[in-house]
């Protein structure tokens, strides 16, 4: 562990440099519903940038590993690539909060963005293999396209739009194609 942040007086927002890493951490997170039971990463800084490296994280059933390059931490925008052998939705966001989820903040919401691909996992109370998503996060919305799976014994290719701003009065958009 060795992180150094420093602000000069003319700037709004600290610039941080150094490393830290974690091996077989086991913690609670107040923002997932299941407990990280273990995880092996490593974060670099340096100015106004960083790399996070997930080698592994479980949580709870799930699990996840990749990397995502804070191209602007004070702006919070990153860039990410994230997969998952295994990953149920009840671990990280139960379907009750989907509905306010991301709704409502007082910091500005992270943009950017990403893929993620999962081999398979279950939503909500479907199963599904084979999820690939590209995913750009805007201030306003987040977009999942293409969005693609096997799911309920079929295929589903879709672009869907979630809907950040809470004045918006639609939570999200989807476009789709279901075949068997």
């Amino acid at each position: 562990f060795e992180l150094n942040a420093a602000r000069a007086s003319d700037e709004a927002h600290p610039s941080y440099k150094g490393a830290v890493a974690v091996k077989g951490a086991r913690f609670e997170p107040p923002f997932l519903e299941s407990t990280v039971e273990r995880l092996d990463a490593a974060a670099s800084f340096d100015g106004k940038t960083g790399r996070l490296h997930i080698d592994r994280m479980d949580v709870g059933r799930s699990d996840l590993s990749g990397t995502i390059d804070i191209i602007d931490i004070a702006g919070r925008k990153v860039r990410f690539d994230l997969a998952s052998t295994h990953l149920e939705s009840s671990d990280l966001i139960p379907k009750e909060r989907m509905s306010s989820m991301a709704r409502g903040r007082s910091k500005p919401p992270v943009t950017g963005s990403g893929s993620v691909a999962i081999a398979e996992g279950v939503a909500w109370g479907h199963s599904f293999k084979g999820l690939e998503a590209s995913i750009e996060m805007e201030k306003n919305h987040v977009y999942l396209r293409p969005l693609s799976m096997e799911v309920d014994g079929g295929r589903l290719d879709t672009a869907i739009t979630y809907h950040r701003d809470e004045e918006d009065p639609i939570l999200f958009e989807a476009a789709a194609e279901a075949s068997s």
